[in-house]
Formats: C-alpha cells, structure tokens, sequence
C-alpha cells in the first residue's frame, strides 16, 4: 500500500529567541524559538513558523492555531490542548500523558517517540498524520474521523478505538494488546497473526482446537 505523504514544517527564516513577553493574544507569534523555559497559559494564540525546544507547559493550551510548528523534548502533560487546529506539526520525543487533545483537527502532523499514554483524542479529525514509536497504552481514540494515518511500531495497550473506522490501519508491526473495538470498526484493518488471535478473543469469537 502506498504511504501518503506527509508535509513538513516550513520555516521561511531562522527563529530568533522567544520570551513570555512575546505571549500577547492581540499578536500572531511568529518565527520565534521557545528554549528550556515554562509558558502558562497560552490559550487561543496563534504560532506559526515556530520551535519549542524542551519547554514545559502549564495552564491551558486550548483552542491553539499552530502551522508549521516543532515540539521537541516537550512536555504537555494533562494540558487542555482540546480543539486545537495543527497544520504541519512534529512533536518528537515530547511527553502527552494524560493530555486532552478532544475535537483537535491534525493536518499533515508526525508524532516520533512520545509517551501519549491517556491521551485524549476523542472526536479528533486526523489527516496525513504519522505515529512513530510512541505509546498509547490507555489512550482514547473514539469517535475519529481518520484519513491517511500511518503507524510505525507504537504501543496500542488498552487502547480505546469505539466509533473510529480501523479500515487500512496497518498494525501490524506495533504492538496491539487489550484494546477496545466495534465489531464493525475491524473489516479491512491490517494486522499480523497474532495480533488477529487477540482480535478475536476481543470480538468473542471462540477459536477450537
């Protein structure tokens, strides 16, 4: 199966340093690198062409605009990131455990190695998007609406999937254990052997010997 292609962030010029003085909501930030420091409260803001290079951050992040975006090293842990439109973002190696990312719409994002254990992605529209060795073990992924995700050796671990269509996943070199499904939400997903003996057993299906 052909992979889609996902666009990478763009940046027109070098970011120069940011500082919590540049958090003005009148203001679009714009091509400025965040460093080892903490934000609070960024709420409704708009950031495009920027880096945000091992910040942590705190108070709300809902309702976020970010175009062409890097998060590295960063932690977003139990944020309410809900609501939030990305377009062209990575986050890559960044800490998601517990955060609220509901109704967020992610266009033409790559997620590498991130610990997104009780990520909240319920009723999210996910396009062109690329999971990269990152854990979803208790996260919640109902009622998405999905179009072009690839997976590449993440952990699905009780991982909720009720109400979103797996048509095309290929799982089959994460891994898959003890998740949540529709019955009808199984035909034409991709997995391995084994993996389809714990579909089964999943969707009540008893195999005899």
């Amino acid at each position: 199966m052909k992979k889609n292609v996902i666009d990478e962030p763009s940046f027109h010029e070098d970011q120069i340093p940011g500082s919590v003085s540049d958090l003005t909501r009148e203001d679009r930030i714009y091509g400025k690198c965040f460093s080892e420091c903490a934000l609070d409260d960024v709420q409704g803001m708009r950031f495009s062409e920027c880096r945000f290079d091992h910040v942590t951050f705190t108070g709300s992040m809902r309702s976020l605009d970010l175009a062409d975006v890097i998060f590295e090293g960063c932690d977003l842990s139990n944020m309410n990131f809900s609501e939030t439109s990305l377009r062209r973002v990575v986050f890559r190696h960044c800490r998601l455990i517990g955060t609220d990312c509901s109704l967020s719409s992610f266009q033409h994002v790559k997620m590498e190695g991130c610990r997104c254990s009780y990520l909240n992605l319920n009723g999210a529209s996910i396009r062109h998007v690329l999971l990269s060795s990152c854990d979803f073990t208790d996260a919640a992924m109902n009622d998405c609406r999905i179009n072009g995700l690839q997976l590449s050796e993440d952990i699905f671990v009780h991982t909720e999937f009720l109400g979103t269509q797996l048509k095309d996943l290929d799982f089959s070199d994460s891994t898959l254990q003890g998740i949540s499904v529709n019955p009808q939400s199984v035909p034409g997903m991709i997995v391995n052997a084994s993996q389809a003996v714990e579909l089964v057993s999943l969707l009540g299906i008893v195999v005899k010997e």
